[in-house]
């Protein structure tokens, strides 16, 4: 099963995305700031990192900066809330259900060789 880390401000849309998540066969944990993700992704085994788009643009790019540097075959999703919106370094997906199930699946093919 995919671990995924999921990071973001907002505690209640982390919940509903958490849930879906969940609902879809996914182990996912929630973190609350950049500091906080880092930790967690530094002390525990995460194969995947979902950035809300509720982080500031600093907080993005750092994540993805520092996950890059230091787990490189960790795939990060961007989740963007404006058409056009990227970050480069990780896979932009729009702030949909079915865009993020769709990249989270994708992520969980090429990590496991399948894809």
């Amino acid at each position: 099963m995919c671990r995924i880390l999921s990071t973001g401000c907002d505690h209640r849309l982390m919940a509903v995305r958490s849930m879906l998540l969940r609902h879809s066969g996914y182990s996912v944990e929630e973190a609350y700031s950049s500091e906080e993700t880092l930790q967690r992704m530094q002390s525990e085994k995460i194969d995947l990192l979902l950035i809300c788009h509720t982080l500031t643009s600093a907080d993005h790019k750092r994540l993805v900066s520092e996950v890059r540097e230091k787990q490189r075959s960790v795939p990060v999703i961007c989740l963007t809330a404006r058409e056009g919106e990227s970050y480069a370094g990780c896979i932009n997906v729009a702030n949909s259900p079915d865009a993020l199930l769709e990249a989270v699946r994708s992520a969980e093919l090429r990590l496991h060789g399948t894809a």
